[in-house]
């Protein structure tokens, strides 16, 4: 007797009747800048991740089957909430494409809503879902941790809102937690400061009103990155990795001290580093993690050439 869900599963990994190519445009959703509070790190994706994409390296790791349903499930929720906005009578535009031709960078905004604060302006709209427990501690808060949005989504919103902050009033991201409809939101305007441009996020609390600034980021950090890959492009010169595929020692012990390693996770490593090591979320290996880049394989194949972490 065959699963049922053995023929959703293939169908759902099943390729594309005809494969056709894209432009290979800078991604919003790809942002990264060098932290201008600590210019050893990197916030954001990987330089090296985006210039394997756009030099049309082949990937390395494929999609998962758990990573279809996950994308999937995004994609129906985001309809799902643009489908209320729209009986609302919030909602003036949804999947805006736009693009900055000169930079050669590409993205399409969710959602165009009136601003319920003042209904002859408009802001832009941002949709993520997320799920578990350390999602939920880090957008949420809880008694002891501030709610923050996930980095790439911070940087691909601010992006949008500074190309086009002669229109409208801010941008906010809304975050659904998959597993138990958890809810926040960040309202994020431009916050201009000795010459730069930070991103101002308001959100809620405890039951209350919290706001700040983060000066890790600035829109001309961003611009700089894709600027910087453009010239490594052009150069074929390959970039540095930002991130570690297995974290040292003392790497994963600062990480743990900041609360930014969850428990079984640093329990597991402490048994048996080579068994469970920690490396960077987004090309970390070990305890059943994968990592979300997918020039991953390659990366690490290089680094051992290169000898690098």
């Amino acid at each position: 007797m065959e699963k049922i869900w053995n023929i959703v599963d293939e169908v759902i990994m099943r390729p594309p009747a005809v494969k056709v190519e894209r432009m290979p445009t800078f991604y919003p959703s790809a942002a990264g800048c060098i932290n201008e509070e600590d210019s050893n790190e990197r916030v954001g994706t990987c330089l090296r991740a985006n210039y394997y994409r756009c030099a049309k390296y082949e990937r390395s790791d494929g999609d998962t089957i758990y990573g279809k349903y996950i994308m999937s499930a995004g994609v129906m929720w985001e309809k799902f909430i643009l489908d209320k906005l729209q009986s609302s009578g919030m909602l003036r535009a949804s999947n805006l494409k736009m693009s900055n031709v000169p930079r050669f960078i590409s993205g399409e905004i969710d959602g165009v809503l009136i601003n319920p604060d003042n209904e002859d302006n408009t802001i832009l709209l941002e949709i993520k879902t997320f799920h578990g427990y350390e999602a939920k501690k880090n957008i949420c808060g809880n008694t002891t941790v501030s709610p923050k949005p996930k980095d790439n989504a911070l940087l691909q919103s601010f992006y949008y809102l500074n190309e086009l902050k002669d229109q409208v009033d801010k941008i906010v991201i809304m975050y659904l937690a998959r597993d138990d409809a958890s809810k926040n939101e960040f309202h994020i305007t431009i916050h201009e400061e000795n010459g730069k441009s930070y991103p101002k996020i308001e959100t809620f609390w405890r039951g209350n009103s919290y706001g700040y600034i983060d000066k890790r980021i600035t829109i001309e950090g961003i611009y700089q990155n894709f600027d910087d890959l453009m010239v490594k492009l052009k150069e074929a010169e390959l970039p540095r990795p930002d991130f570690y595929h297995i974290y040292p020692d003392n790497i994963v012990e600062s990480l743990w001290d900041e609360g930014k390693i969850a428990k079984t996770r640093y329990n597991n490593w402490t048994r048996n580093k080579e068994k469970y090591p920690i490396g960077h979320f987004m090309c970390g290996v070990g305890d059943g993690y994968s990592g979300y880049c997918a020039y991953r394989t390659m990366c690490k194949t290089q680094k051992e050439e290169d000898g690098d972490s």
